[in-house]
């Protein structure tokens, strides 16, 4: 089973001379959850095009799968304090 390296309350900081980007890679937190939603959202029609049809887009708190992500291990990335990325991890899966 795959477990994270990252210790409840510790924060990893990734930092890329080439890029200039600080991002920080932290555990879920509730607060979190409405940003989450509009990242998912907004990248959702990009990951289905060339795929299946976007129209069948369905928003991340409507979709059937959304439990299987709510009971995953959650991590988020954040640059300045703001929310830019997440993860959902399920063992060895990505959710």
């Amino acid at each position: 089973m795959f477990k994270t390296a990252i210790a409840p309350g510790q924060h990893i900081r990734i930092h890329s001379w080439f890029i200039r980007l600080m991002i920080n890679i932290r555990r879920y937190k509730d607060v979190d959850w409405a940003t989450i939603c509009s990242i998912h959202d907004l990248a959702r029609p990009d990951e289905l095009r060339h795929s299946c049809d976007p129209r069948v887009f369905t928003p991340i708190e409507e979709d059937e799968e959304v439990e299987d992500f709510k009971r995953s291990e959650k991590l988020v990335a954040e640059r300045g304090g703001e929310v830019i990325g997440f993860v959902g991890l399920d063992g060895q899966f990505i959710v």
